[in-house]
């Protein structure tokens, strides 16, 4: 059996920078499945609001915006609610900076800090002697610090940022395409210069 080839600095890079665009592809591919459902459910909304309307049945706030139920159960028949919303509210929470997709940013910041710190960052030290050190990360576990921390409230370092969108003290992070594009680019190129110190 042959044993397993030692790790070098480009080997360890290369599979920091594969997770990096895996994460980055995972927010892209939601994100196009979330305002597809905004959308999806708009046309829902703008015909049932047409039946009510042809109905002349009076109109309510709570019949121009109806309670939907998610259900889940072994088969049909044994099914019972498991979530309670609206017609208005899950369009909301698709929309484009909704509240879901800003959750689904932030996750991908903190799962992309957690790769580093976790995985890449002590191989890479075990390989050059001493841990790894950039800018860029030390802004990224900031970003990361803001959302598991502050619930999503900016830290009063990220108004310092150089490299990193910046974000006024104790704001909201509202991650939106431009910033996550900015944040996953200036990950990928810290680790190619990482990569170029190293040799």
């Amino acid at each position: 059996m042959t044993p397993p080839a030692a790790e070098t600095v480009q080997s360890i890079i290369q599979d920091f920078i594969f997770v990096t665009n895996a994460v980055y592809g995972t927010y892209l591919d939601a994100s196009m499945a979330i305002g597809n459902l905004a959308v999806g459910y708009m046309q829902i909304h703008k015909e049932h609001v047409e039946k009510v309307h042809a109905s002349g049945e009076t109109i309510t706030p709570q019949l121009l915006n109806p309670v939907l139920f998610y259900n889940a159960g072994p088969k049909e028949g044994e099914q019972r609610a498991i979530h309670q919303t609206t017609l208005v509210d899950i369009i909301e929470r698709n929309l484009l900076n909704g509240r879901h997709m800003q959750f689904l940013a932030r996750m991908c910041i903190v799962s992309l800090y957690q790769y580093w710190e976790d995985d890449f960052r002590p191989r890479l030290a075990k390989v050059i002697g001493q841990k790894p050190k950039h800018e860029v990360f030390g802004e990224l576990r900031h970003l990361r610090r803001s959302i598991i921390h502050r619930g999503g409230r900016s830290l009063p370092e990220l108004a310092t940022f150089t490299l990193l969108p910046r974000f006024e003290p104790d704001s909201e992070l509202l991650l939106d395409q431009a910033a996550m594009d900015h944040i996953f680019n200036a990950v990928k190129e810290a680790a190619s210069e990482l990569l170029a110190g190293a040799a």
